[in-house]
Parts: C-alpha cells; structure tokens; sequence
C-alpha cells in the first residue's frame, strides 16, 4: 500500500442510493487494506460495512458485507472500485449484490492532511453580483437552471419559489411541473458539489421583492470569478429598465429634476419659496419611487408561459415611464407657479 494513500476519508455516494460516506482503513504488512465504510443514506439510514482490498498504483478496490441489519435499506455485498486523482481525492462507482449502485467521492481526512504543511489554510472565494429588475418565465427560468446544471456534474439544481406556499424541486421534476398559480413572488436555484477536502462549491440565483442577485463560492478565484461572469452575462438579458434604475451619465432622472430644482432656487423671490420647492421636490421623488415599487415588481417571475399581448409587455414600462413624466411635470409647474408666471 502506498504510504500516500491515508487511513481516514469522508465523502458522498451517489446513484440509487444517496448519502454520506466514512472510511476507515488499516494497512497489513503485505500492503493489504481492511477497516470500515459508515454509509449514512439520506433517508436517515446507516449501514456499517466491514471491508478489505488493496490499494497499488493508484488504484483502490474494496469488498465487504454488512455489519449490522438494517430494515431501512437492502443491503449485500458491496464492491466499491476508484482511483486516486492529483487532487488527492479517490472517485469511482460502487455497486452492491442487491442491486444498487452509483458513483462516490471520498477526501482525505487524516489530522496530518487535513493540517498540510504549517501555515498552510484552505480558503473559500465568494463572488456576487446584484441585477436591475428583471423578467422570466419557466421557459427562461429552465434555460437559466440547465446552463447552471452543466458546470455542476456532480450536484443536482434546486429550484425553490414561494408561490403561496415555499416549494422545492430538482430541475427535472420543474421541467413537468404544472403550477397551480401563475406566479411566483421568489425565486431561487441551488447547486453544490464536492470541491475537494471536504468542502463545497456552490451558485446561487436569487430573485425576489429586495434584490436579485447571483453568488458563487468555490476554493478556485479564478473559477468563481468565470463562473459568475457567465452567469451575470445570461441573467442580464432579463433585466428590465425602468426610469428608478435608469442612469443617463451616470444620473437617474430623479436625481437629475433634483439638481434642475436646486439649479432653480436662486431665481425665487423669497427664501420660503425656496424650501417649499426643495421639500416638494424630495416628496414627489419619494412618492414615485414607492409607487414604482409597489406597483412594479422588482422581479416578475412567471412559473408558466410569459402572457403575450401589448399590455403585457408594454404595461410596466409605460405604468414607470408615466409617473416619472408626471412627476417631472409637476416640480416644472410648481417652479413656475413660485415664479410667478401665472400670476401674470
């Protein structure tokens, strides 16, 4: 046995049965492997397996029956065959006389690996990025959770909405799913996978009432910042601008009837005329942006097909457009009035 190969290993299998796994395992002299393998089943089984194999360039076999009886699964003989990679980890399938059968992945977990060498740490990176308003409806939100899928092969996309009630679902079962409600007023997709030495890599979308935002978090910078450039680069295309969250260089058109009044000031007569403006100004700018945002959703989320027509899909920029305009209208009006002009 090759003395790289450690005595203490934690992982997760994965095929018809899923769950956690721990390995402990001893050496002959001969280079010969025993020890045990504590498969924890996600639906709260625990099936303890005494084992031997060998483990030669690379390569680890494993066979054993199992220790205890447990009524929660069947189990027989299990045969579990992988292979070391340069991350240090051990992949491969596993298939019982039962029956059952998948794919594992363990990690190393003596104390003397999981140390390194002095000074050394893992480190998790983080990545986000926040979007503007944004519009979907299944079709996109399955387009959106397929893409996703592919750049996690060993994890399985969650796709979570509150719709009336919280609800959770693999991508598979969405992709046949018949709401009962037309839409959603959050919306979340899932996925993690191992990452090495026990830890997770994982993206989350998140769209709702208070932000609509993409995070994702590995123990690779560079792939975290790839991967939520890329996913940023796909959700764009559903962002929706609206006046509030419109910028022309680099100012909103609140921010800029604001700077108008400010520039207007000086030309009134009285010094309370002045304030009245100011104050109105900011009351009116507050009283569009709740409006548009309790009017207008931060994040339209359809769980069946986007409803065609002008009304549609004209409704809300028109609805923004509207009310900004007014209020843009009305600050002019009320300047002038202060001015003077219909007085004349």
């Amino acid at each position: 046995m090759s003395s790289a190969f450690g005595k203490l290993w934690a992982g997760q299998a994965y095929g018809t049965n899923t769950g956690k796994l721990f390995v402990s395992l001893k050496s002959s002299s001969s280079g010969e492997l025993n020890g045990k393998l504590h498969f924890n089943d996600d639906g709260g089984a625990v099936v303890v397996y005494l084992v031997e194999g060998s483990f030669h360039d690379g390569n680890l076999v494993l066979e054993g029956a199992a220790q205890n009886d447990n009524r929660d699964l069947i189990v027989g003989i299990l045969k579990i065959k992988g292979h070391l990679d340069a991350s240090g980890n051990v992949k491969g399938s596993w298939e019982s006389t039962s029956g059952t059968a998948g794919t594992f992945i363990l990690f190393p977990h003596d104390q003397s690996q999981e140390r390194g060498s002095e000074g050394s740490s893992e480190q998790l990176h983080a990545a986000r990025y926040e979007f503007h308003a944004v519009e979907l409806d299944k079709n996109q939100i399955i387009e959106l959770a397929e893409e996703i899928q592919r750049d996690f092969s060993r994890g399985r996309v969650i796709i979570t909405f509150i719709a009336g009630t919280e609800q959770s679902r693999f991508l598979s079962d969405f992709r046949v799913f018949s709401p009962v409600a037309q839409r959603a007023s959050v919306l979340k997709l899932f996925v993690q996978e191992p990452d090495g030495n026990g830890l997770n890599r994982t993206a989350l979308v998140e769209f709702g009432p208070q932000a609509n935002v993409v995070v994702v978090q590995g123990r690779s910078e560079a792939w975290v910042l790839g991967i939520r450039e890329k996913y940023k680069n796909s959700i764009k295309r559903y962002e929706r601008r609206y006046p509030v969250n419109t910028k022309i260089l680099g100012v909103t058109i609140g921010q800029a009837i604001f700077i108008a009044g400010i520039a207007f000031v000086p030309s009134l007569p009285d010094f309370k005329y002045r304030i009245f403006l100011l104050a109105m100004i900011v009351i009116l700018n507050g009283a569009t942006d709740w409006l548009q945002r309790s009017k207008i959703p931060f994040a339209i989320l359809y769980l069946t097909q986007k409803p065609q027509g002008a009304i549609a899909r004209l409704g809300p920029p028109m609805f923004s457009w509207g009310i900004q305009v007014s209020a843009g209208i009305a600050a002019t009006l009320l300047a002038a009035y202060l001015q003077g002009y219909f007085s004349k």
